[in-house]
């Protein structure tokens, strides 16, 4: 992450539910860890293609006592994306017109907390993919 960008945290509540009864820490194993931990699920748009890169599952003991460890998914939305531009501006020549293009792959972290719903996001660059 660049220095000159001090990184800002978000948090929201991702509510998920599976019919009437069952939440993301019900399905984790057969549901919401693979979803997340498959290399080839893919979301194309538009503007590019959305995936998950570097994904970890984490159990942090609770602070109380007899409560069951906090699973925690983890990793980067990687927006593999074409940044594009038409025309510049030079100052000894005024506007030129020259399309190129170039690969751009901006990435933002973030952790959800499986057993509250808790999700913590940080876009890591200028135009990485937001909350």
């Amino acid at each position: 992450m660049p220095a000159s960008r001090a990184p800002k945290i978000a948090f929201a509540n991702l509510i998920y539910r599976f019919g009437d009864e069952l939440v993301l820490l019900d399905l984790a194993d057969e549901v919401v860890i693979p979803a997340f931990t498959n290399t080839e699920l893919r979301r194309a748009t538009r503007g590019g293609t959305y995936f998950f890169l570097n994904v970890q599952i984490s159990e942090v003991p609770d602070v109380e006592e007899g409560l069951p460890p906090l699973l925690v998914v983890h990793g980067k939305l990687v927006n593999d994306t074409l940044m594009t531009r038409d025309q510049f501006y030079s100052n000894e020549t005024g506007l030129v017109v020259m399309p190129q293009s170039m690969p751009s792959a901006p990435t933002s972290f973030f952790a959800l907390i499986l057993n509250s719903h808790k999700l913590l996001y940080v876009p890591e660059l200028e135009d990485a993919p937001s909350l």
